[in-house]
Protein backbone atom coordinates (compact mmCIF):
# COMPACT_ATOMS: atom_id res chain seq x y z
CA UNK A 1 0.00 0.00 0.00
CA UNK A 2 1.42 3.29 -0.80
CA UNK A 3 1.64 6.13 1.42
CA UNK A 4 -1.04 8.21 -0.17
CA UNK A 5 -3.68 4.99 0.75
CA UNK A 6 -2.04 4.97 3.95
CA UNK A 7 -3.16 8.56 4.38
CA UNK A 8 -6.24 8.51 2.72
CA UNK A 9 -7.82 5.86 4.64
CA UNK A 10 -6.31 7.12 7.96
CA UNK A 11 -8.57 10.12 6.91
CA UNK A 12 -11.72 7.89 6.29
CA UNK A 13 -11.40 6.41 9.90
CA UNK A 14 -10.61 9.55 11.17
CA UNK A 15 -13.78 10.89 10.15
CA UNK A 16 -15.72 7.49 11.18
CA UNK A 17 -14.58 8.24 14.39
CA UNK A 18 -14.61 11.88 14.86
CA UNK A 19 -17.82 12.27 16.21
CA UNK A 20 -17.86 9.73 18.51
CA UNK A 21 -14.61 11.00 20.18
CA UNK A 22 -16.24 14.36 19.92
CA UNK A 23 -18.98 13.27 21.61
CA UNK A 24 -16.95 11.71 24.37
CA UNK A 25 -15.41 15.28 24.77
CA UNK A 26 -18.21 16.68 24.89
CA UNK A 27 -19.53 15.07 27.83
CA UNK A 28 -16.65 15.26 29.52
CA UNK A 29 -16.85 18.81 28.99
CA UNK A 30 -14.37 19.34 26.75
CA UNK A 31 -15.98 21.90 23.81
CA UNK A 32 -13.49 23.22 22.29
CA UNK A 33 -11.54 19.94 22.11
CA UNK A 34 -14.66 17.95 20.62
CA UNK A 35 -15.13 20.79 17.97
CA UNK A 36 -11.63 20.97 17.08
CA UNK A 37 -11.56 17.03 16.69
CA UNK A 38 -14.32 17.42 14.27
CA UNK A 39 -12.96 19.84 12.39
CA UNK A 40 -9.62 19.03 11.90
CA UNK A 41 -11.15 15.44 10.41
CA UNK A 42 -13.18 17.33 8.11
CA UNK A 43 -10.33 19.47 7.02
CA UNK A 44 -8.78 16.42 5.95
CA UNK A 45 -11.39 14.91 4.28
CA UNK A 46 -13.05 18.39 2.51
CA UNK A 47 -9.84 20.33 1.38
CA UNK A 48 -8.71 17.68 -1.22
CA UNK A 49 -12.02 16.54 -2.20
CA UNK A 50 -12.85 20.38 -3.33
CA UNK A 51 -9.63 21.21 -5.19
CA UNK A 52 -9.33 19.22 -8.01
CA UNK A 53 -5.40 19.21 -8.67
CA UNK A 54 -5.19 18.15 -4.96
CA UNK A 55 -3.19 14.64 -4.49
CA UNK A 56 -3.19 14.24 -0.68
CA UNK A 57 -6.29 11.29 -1.11
CA UNK A 58 -4.14 9.74 -4.37
CA UNK A 59 -2.16 10.90 -7.32
CA UNK A 60 -4.05 13.03 -9.82
CA UNK A 61 -2.16 14.15 -13.17
CA UNK A 62 -1.95 16.97 -13.62
CA UNK A 63 0.65 17.84 -16.08
CA UNK A 64 2.66 15.17 -18.36
CA UNK A 65 6.71 15.16 -17.74
CA UNK A 66 7.06 15.77 -21.57
CA UNK A 67 7.51 18.75 -23.95
CA UNK A 68 4.01 17.92 -25.94
CA UNK A 69 0.77 18.98 -24.65
CA UNK A 70 -2.37 16.68 -24.02
CA UNK A 71 -5.88 17.44 -25.15
CA UNK A 72 -8.53 15.90 -23.39
CA UNK A 73 -12.19 16.51 -24.35
CA UNK A 74 -14.99 16.46 -22.03
CA UNK A 75 -19.06 15.89 -21.36
CA UNK A 76 -19.66 13.45 -24.63
CA UNK A 77 -20.29 12.21 -26.66
CA UNK A 78 -23.07 14.89 -28.37
CA UNK A 79 -24.64 14.02 -31.78
CA UNK A 80 -23.55 17.74 -33.24
CA UNK A 81 -20.47 18.41 -31.26
CA UNK A 82 -18.85 15.06 -31.31
CA UNK A 83 -18.86 14.54 -35.28
CA UNK A 84 -17.37 18.16 -35.48
CA UNK A 85 -14.73 18.06 -33.42
CA UNK A 86 -13.54 14.81 -35.10
CA UNK A 87 -13.62 16.57 -38.32
CA UNK A 88 -11.31 19.70 -36.86
CA UNK A 89 -8.87 16.98 -35.33
CA UNK A 90 -8.43 15.22 -38.16
CA UNK A 91 -7.56 18.53 -39.90
CA UNK A 92 -4.92 19.36 -37.49
CA UNK A 93 -3.63 16.31 -37.19
CA UNK A 94 -4.00 16.36 -33.69
CA UNK A 95 -5.13 13.20 -31.54
CA UNK A 96 -7.70 13.24 -28.02
CA UNK A 97 -8.60 11.53 -24.95
CA UNK A 98 -12.40 12.05 -24.76
CA UNK A 99 -13.67 11.62 -20.98
CA UNK A 100 -17.42 10.02 -22.03
CA UNK A 101 -20.01 10.17 -19.50
CA UNK A 102 -22.08 6.74 -19.95
CA UNK A 103 -25.01 7.00 -20.39
CA UNK A 104 -24.26 9.33 -23.51
CA UNK A 105 -22.04 7.01 -24.72
CA UNK A 106 -24.71 4.31 -24.08
CA UNK A 107 -27.50 6.53 -26.24
CA UNK A 108 -24.72 7.02 -29.00
CA UNK A 109 -22.60 3.85 -29.42
CA UNK A 110 -21.81 4.75 -33.27
CA UNK A 111 -19.91 8.19 -31.68
CA UNK A 112 -17.70 5.94 -29.43
CA UNK A 113 -16.85 3.81 -32.43
CA UNK A 114 -16.78 6.40 -34.99
CA UNK A 115 -14.08 8.05 -31.63
CA UNK A 116 -11.76 5.06 -31.68
CA UNK A 117 -12.00 4.61 -35.33
CA UNK A 118 -10.45 7.97 -35.60
CA UNK A 119 -7.30 7.19 -33.11
CA UNK A 120 -8.47 8.92 -30.15
CA UNK A 121 -8.55 7.36 -26.31
CA UNK A 122 -11.82 6.82 -24.27
CA UNK A 123 -11.88 8.05 -20.92
CA UNK A 124 -14.26 7.53 -17.86
CA UNK A 125 -16.33 10.59 -16.90
CA UNK A 126 -19.09 8.82 -14.34
CA UNK A 127 -22.37 7.75 -15.75
CA UNK A 128 -24.34 10.31 -15.16
CA UNK A 129 -22.03 13.24 -14.42
CA UNK A 130 -23.35 14.07 -11.01
CA UNK A 131 -21.48 17.11 -10.47
CA UNK A 132 -23.67 18.44 -7.48
CA UNK A 133 -23.06 15.58 -5.39
CA UNK A 134 -20.52 13.18 -7.19
CA UNK A 135 -17.98 14.54 -4.24
CA UNK A 136 -20.26 13.89 -1.19
CA UNK A 137 -21.40 9.93 -2.45
CA UNK A 138 -20.61 7.40 -0.56
CA UNK A 139 -18.78 4.10 -1.62
CA UNK A 140 -21.56 2.41 -2.97
CA UNK A 141 -22.46 5.47 -5.31
CA UNK A 142 -18.94 6.54 -6.26
CA UNK A 143 -18.29 2.79 -7.41
CA UNK A 144 -21.60 2.67 -8.98
CA UNK A 145 -20.83 6.09 -11.21
CA UNK A 146 -17.41 4.91 -12.05
CA UNK A 147 -17.81 1.21 -13.05
CA UNK A 148 -21.04 1.81 -15.11
CA UNK A 149 -18.92 4.10 -16.87
CA UNK A 150 -15.86 1.25 -17.57
CA UNK A 151 -18.38 -1.25 -18.45
CA UNK A 152 -20.40 0.98 -21.03
CA UNK A 153 -17.38 2.13 -22.55
CA UNK A 154 -15.51 -1.31 -22.76
CA UNK A 155 -18.40 -2.84 -24.55
CA UNK A 156 -19.10 -0.49 -27.04
CA UNK A 157 -15.35 0.02 -28.15
CA UNK A 158 -13.86 -3.00 -26.96
CA UNK A 159 -11.32 -1.37 -24.67
CA UNK A 160 -11.37 -0.39 -20.74
CA UNK A 161 -10.27 2.97 -20.20
CA UNK A 162 -7.20 3.43 -18.23
CA UNK A 163 -8.06 7.59 -17.33
CA UNK A 164 -10.89 8.65 -15.17
CA UNK A 165 -11.90 12.02 -14.94
CA UNK A 166 -14.61 13.15 -11.93
CA UNK A 167 -17.22 15.93 -12.54
CA UNK A 168 -15.62 19.53 -11.92
CA UNK A 169 -12.91 17.17 -10.62
CA UNK A 170 -14.31 17.10 -7.44
CA UNK A 171 -13.26 13.54 -5.78
CA UNK A 172 -13.29 12.47 -2.23
CA UNK A 173 -11.44 9.29 -0.96
CA UNK A 174 -13.32 6.67 -1.59
CA UNK A 175 -13.21 7.48 -6.01
CA UNK A 176 -9.37 6.61 -5.43
CA UNK A 177 -10.12 3.31 -3.55
CA UNK A 178 -12.13 2.36 -6.82
CA UNK A 179 -9.87 4.09 -9.95
CA UNK A 180 -6.78 2.26 -7.42
CA UNK A 181 -8.72 -1.03 -7.22
CA UNK A 182 -9.78 -1.03 -11.26
CA UNK A 183 -6.22 -0.10 -12.72
CA UNK A 184 -7.48 3.78 -13.65
CA UNK A 185 -5.05 7.11 -13.28
CA UNK A 186 -6.90 10.12 -12.23
CA UNK A 187 -6.83 12.64 -14.52
CA UNK A 188 -7.05 16.17 -13.77
CA UNK A 189 -6.10 19.84 -16.17
CA UNK A 190 -3.83 22.38 -15.99
CA UNK A 191 -5.66 24.59 -18.80
CA UNK A 192 -9.50 25.22 -18.92
CA UNK A 193 -11.30 27.85 -20.34
CA UNK A 194 -14.95 26.94 -18.34
CA UNK A 195 -16.83 26.72 -21.21
CA UNK A 196 -18.69 23.47 -19.93
CA UNK A 197 -20.53 26.48 -18.30
CA UNK A 198 -19.73 29.97 -19.83
CA UNK A 199 -20.49 30.17 -22.86
CA UNK A 200 -18.47 33.31 -24.09
CA UNK A 201 -15.67 32.09 -26.43
CA UNK A 202 -13.13 34.56 -26.15
CA UNK A 203 -12.65 34.21 -22.42
CA UNK A 204 -12.48 30.47 -22.45
CA UNK A 205 -9.86 30.69 -25.43
CA UNK A 206 -7.88 33.60 -22.87
CA UNK A 207 -8.14 31.25 -20.23
CA UNK A 208 -6.91 28.30 -21.57
CA UNK A 209 -4.06 30.32 -23.24
CA UNK A 210 -2.61 32.49 -20.51
CA UNK A 211 -2.17 28.63 -19.10
CA UNK A 212 -0.26 26.81 -21.41
CA UNK A 213 3.38 25.44 -20.85
CA UNK A 214 4.57 22.49 -21.82
CA UNK A 215 3.99 18.85 -20.56
CA UNK A 216 0.35 21.05 -19.92
CA UNK A 217 -3.04 18.88 -19.85
CA UNK A 218 -5.67 21.40 -22.01
CA UNK A 219 -9.57 20.84 -20.90
CA UNK A 220 -12.25 21.79 -23.22
CA UNK A 221 -15.95 20.78 -22.95
CA UNK A 222 -18.36 19.82 -26.01
CA UNK A 223 -22.40 19.03 -25.39
CA UNK A 224 -22.56 22.66 -23.63
CA UNK A 225 -26.29 23.52 -22.60
CA UNK A 226 -26.02 27.00 -23.66
CA UNK A 227 -27.91 28.84 -26.96
CA UNK A 228 -25.53 28.09 -29.26
CA UNK A 229 -22.88 25.22 -30.21
CA UNK A 230 -19.68 26.56 -29.20
CA UNK A 231 -17.30 23.11 -28.85
CA UNK A 232 -15.86 23.68 -32.31
CA UNK A 233 -14.82 27.37 -32.09
CA UNK A 234 -13.46 27.03 -28.70
CA UNK A 235 -11.62 23.81 -30.16
CA UNK A 236 -10.18 26.04 -33.01
CA UNK A 237 -9.07 28.64 -31.27
CA UNK A 238 -7.69 26.83 -29.02
CA UNK A 239 -5.41 24.96 -31.94
CA UNK A 240 -4.10 28.61 -32.87
CA UNK A 241 -3.46 29.49 -28.98
CA UNK A 242 -0.98 26.48 -28.91
CA UNK A 243 0.80 26.82 -32.06
CA UNK A 244 1.26 30.58 -31.22
CA UNK A 245 3.02 29.68 -28.37
CA UNK A 246 5.56 27.27 -29.94
CA UNK A 247 3.65 24.06 -28.55
CA UNK A 248 1.93 21.38 -29.97
CA UNK A 249 -0.19 17.97 -29.18
CA UNK A 250 0.95 14.89 -28.26
CA UNK A 251 -0.43 11.48 -27.98
CA UNK A 252 -2.86 10.98 -25.04
CA UNK A 253 -0.42 8.92 -22.62
CA UNK A 254 -0.98 5.80 -21.83
CA UNK A 255 -0.60 6.16 -18.10
CA UNK A 256 -0.09 8.48 -15.67
CA UNK A 257 3.48 7.25 -15.38
CA UNK A 258 6.12 10.20 -15.96
CA UNK A 259 3.47 12.29 -15.15
CA UNK A 260 4.07 14.91 -13.25
CA UNK A 261 1.90 14.55 -10.36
Amino acid sequence: MNARAVARRATIAANAIAPFAAGALAFAGEWGAAVGTVAAAHAAWMVPTLWPAAGAHGVVTTRLAREELWLTIDDGPHETDTPALLDVLDQAAVRATFFFIGERAARHPELVAEVVRRGHDLGNHTWSHPQYRFWASGPRGVREEILRCQDVLESLSGHRPRWFRAPAGLKNPWVFEVTEREGLDVACWSARGLDGISYDVDRAVARIAQALSPGGVVLVHEAQAGPERIATRVLHRTLDAVAERGLRFGAPPRSAAGAVA
